[in-house]
């Protein structure tokens, strides 16, 4: 796995354009301080650094399976997803805890390391999008604190109000 790492970080730098990091759920955004204030990574070394400073990704590895049910079927066709499948833990439950009192994912779930090809995106194009049922339902602006002029229609006036 980890000659595969370098392979493919190395492949992706070669183009000019590096590669992204992502795990099963989480990408290390938190820890974009470490590598110059991106996520962009051109080496193996890039990639070990944002993930071990990531507190996003030790959440991920440590914690996800922390609130979900100990019953869980993880072979139906959701994947697995703790998101999806999350359910209030029932108290006194200990079903899910190892002997040091961690909790651990079931046998059956496998962690990914998801390395997508970089690409540099304007803040303003970044998108999340709803899906229900294999349906796209919504769409909303990542950041939708701020506000981008350029992507308001245009027969919307300065004031908000419809022509």
């Amino acid at each position: 796995a980890i000659n595969e790492l370098g392979r493919t970080t190395a492949s992706g730098g070669s183009a000019g354009g590096g590669v992204l990091p992502k795990l099963n759920w989480s990408s290390p955004r938190d820890a974009t301080w470490m590598n110059c204030g991106t996520l962009k990574c051109q080496t193996p070394g890039d990639v070990y650094l944002l993930l071990k400073s990531s507190e996003f990704v030790a959440f991920d590895l440590e914690k996800a399976w922390e609130d979900l049910d100990s019953d869980l079927d993880l072979d139906s066709d959701s994947g697995g997803n703790p998101a999806e499948e999350c359910q209030e833990k029932k108290e006194g439950n200990d079903d899910e805890q190892n002997t040091n009192g961690e909790t651990k994912a079931p046998i059956n779930f496998r962690y990914e390391l998801v390395l997508r090809k970089w690409c540099n995106l304007h803040p303003s194009m970044e998108f999340r999008c709803f899906v229900y049922e294999h349906e796209l339902v919504a769409i909303s602006q990542r950041h939708h604190s701020k506000f981008y002029n350029h992507l308001q229609h245009p027969s919307v006036t300065d004031d908000g109000r419809d022509h």
